[in-house]
């Protein structure tokens, strides 16, 4: 083999390495770029050396050099992942249930929609609501809700509910009304205001 046959395999090889140093290293393009001139240049070598003498092996290579080019990827992404270089060089996505903030805590609270509660305290717009002697984090969409009045639970946003008030009309015309309407607010470890300041 000439120098010029040389010189496309080990431009070959080296266009093959930054290719994978491209998926681990952020260059920004610059190791992309290097690689496709490498890539390029092995071609023009592997034509100078055996393009017209012997063009099965100029076409071999060429070959080689196309699926390479896509194995070395495809192995960066699929293959080295699974190894233990890998997993030490590329850091494991979060498991789903982290992602979420408070997946527990959303899960429990959705239970309480659209149950009915009492307000512990004024919600203006935020405050606590008690509902079968659960206190809950709450709030409504503006409108203020004096304490000990009856609300709904209709939504759920983060770690609070989205509550509004039931007017006595409505709480009168549900057939069963709910336990938590009638009952005395627990007491709570510090007091309310009943007239606001």
């Amino acid at each position: 083999m000439g120098t010029y046959a040389w010189l496309a395999i080990a431009l070959l090889i080296v266009g093959l390495l930054l290719l994978l140093a491209e998926v681990f290293i952020p260059s920004g393009g610059i190791l992309g770029t290097i690689t496709v001139a490498l890539l390029i240049g092995a071609i023009i070598y592997a034509w100078s050396a055996w393009g017209r003498s012997q063009p099965r092996v100029f076409w071999l290579f060429a070959a080689t050099l196309m699926v390479l080019v896509p194995s070395t990827l495809i192995g960066a992404f699929r293959v080295l992942p699974q190894t233990r270089f890998g997993k030490r060089v590329l850091l494991e996505a979060p498991a789903p249930e982290r992602l979420e903030p408070f997946a527990d805590e959303t899960a429990r609270l959705e239970r309480f929609v659209g149950r009915i509660g009492n307000a512990l305290s004024a919600l203006n717009p935020g405050g606590m609501v008690t509902i079968d002697g659960n206190r809950l984090h709450a709030f409504t969409e503006g409108l203020v809700v004096e304490q000990h009045e009856p609300v709904r639970i209709v939504a759920v946003r983060g770690t609070r509910v989205l509550v509004r008030s039931i007017s006595p009309e409505e709480l009168a015309a549900m057939s069963r009304p709910s336990e938590e309407a009638g009952r005395e607010a627990p007491s709570m470890d510090f007091d309310f205001p009943d007239e606001p300041v």
